[in-house]
């Protein structure tokens, strides 16, 4: 009768065991229980419920960052309000009990993000060491019991109206790479996620909808064939048969099995955290009670882009007296393909679009994306399916 506050026990019965929250947060996610990010401001210690459909994530849960610390947080936070800013913060809390290493965690899990205005977390480490220096000097002078030349000792400002650094934000595979380091998981999106407007194009399903295109009557065994876009998770069980790998996308979690003949094959592609594409049969594990693929190929995402890849979508921001010449330059390694190139120009009257001739066909790549994406002239380029 109340999923969220039985899950909330349930997380914080196994904070220290990573892989148990990966996958219970799944759990939730299935029920429709949203996992909120933790907040300094207003996480505790162990998951807690905040609504019936909502847990927020806790502290104790973050890689590295001491009870002590944790406590001294909660303990400030009910006796000074919530912190503003990241001077506030720094100012307040007790650097005794939250090393350097310790802070820069909490800035890349996304605790800190409520203390800038973008949520901004590259600027929020960029400014950290000068704040916790500032708060430092403060602490060392409050413990000494000395003053400044006026007589009184003048606080780091708490105010959130400083001027905030030009630092631009991190990629979002940066962010959520930094993420996944201090909370053993990602928590706010996912690496497959941000390439999906890709996978999507030549994957059969996502992982937690496999279920729509499987029968479970038992009549087809061997299941149905299928391609998945996944990531590769550090879980794995071995058997004399072959290899069980967990692998995840931003909607579930399944088992691929390799026979000893495909691990050996593929090892080199099934990587922890590496994207990979997985063609096989997936049918229902009566052992687990989810689903499986029995996988026969697999390819690394760049690899299926360009396998699957119709053409190649390069968008302009001008004419250019030299684009050609620079388009002929970054083609020339990439020549005798079949793809072809098409441009597209537009402007507030009108959009152009143009098939390039037969001798411009290419073969698509990674690699020739990236060196599209370099030119001036190239607003963005990307795969054609």
């Amino acid at each position: 009768h109340y999923p969220a506050a039985f899950m909330a026990a349930v997380l914080s019965a196994d904070m220290d065991h990573t892989d148990k929250i990966a996958s219970f947060i799944m759990e939730c996610r299935n029920m429709r229980i949203n996992i909120l990010p933790p907040d300094i401001n207003q996480s505790a210690y162990e998951f807690r419920m905040t609504d019936t459909q909502s847990i927020r994530y806790g502290l104790g849960a973050i890689k590295g960052i001491g009870k002590a610390a944790i406590d001294y947080i909660e303990e400030e936070r009910e006796s000074g309000g919530q912190y503003v800013s990241l001077d506030d913060f720094c100012n307040r809390m007790d650097l005794k009990k939250a090393n350097k290493r310790a802070m820069e965690t909490l800035v890349r899990s996304g605790a800190m993000d409520v203390l800038d205005p973008d949520h901004n977390r590259a600027r929020l480490l960029h400014d950290l060491p000068r704040c916790m220096h500032a708060a430092e000097q403060t602490q060392r002078d409050q413990e000494a019991g000395q003053s400044d030349m006026f007589g009184t000792l003048q606080p780091v400002s708490t105010s959130n109206e400083r001027e905030l650094s030009k630092v631009d934000p991190w990629p979002e595979l940066q962010r959520l790479e930094a993420e996944k380091n201090s909370l053993g998981l990602y928590l706010t999106g996912h690496p497959v996620k941000v390439h999906y407007r890709d996978i999507r194009n030549f994957s059969s399903s996502l992982l937690g909808k496999v279920h729509r295109q499987v029968p479970t009557d038992g009549k087809n065994r061997r299941g149905v064939h299928m391609t998945l876009g996944a990531l590769v998770t550090p879980l794995v069980r071995r058997t004399a048969r072959g290899y069980f790998i967990a692998i995840e996308d931003h909607s579930g979690r399944m088992d691929a099995f390799l026979s000893n003949e495909v691990y050996a094959t593929y090892a080199d592609l099934m990587v922890k955290d590496s994207i990979v594409v997985i063609e096989g049969n997936v049918a229902k594990d009566e052992f687990t009670g989810g689903y499986k693929i029995t996988a026969n190929h697999i390819m690394s995402l760049g690899d299926a882009k360009a396998r699957y890849a119709k053409g190649i979508d390069i968008a302009v921001s001008g004419p250019d007296d030299s684009l050609c010449t620079s388009l002929a330059a970054t083609f020339s390694p990439y020549r005798k393909g079949t793809s072809r190139v098409y441009l597209h120009y537009r402007n507030q009257r009108a959009r152009v679009s143009l098939e390039l001739g037969a001798d411009w066909t290419v073969k698509p790549s990674e690699e020739l994306i990236a060196a599209l994406n370099e030119l001036e002239a190239v607003k963005q380029a990307g795969f054609r399916y």
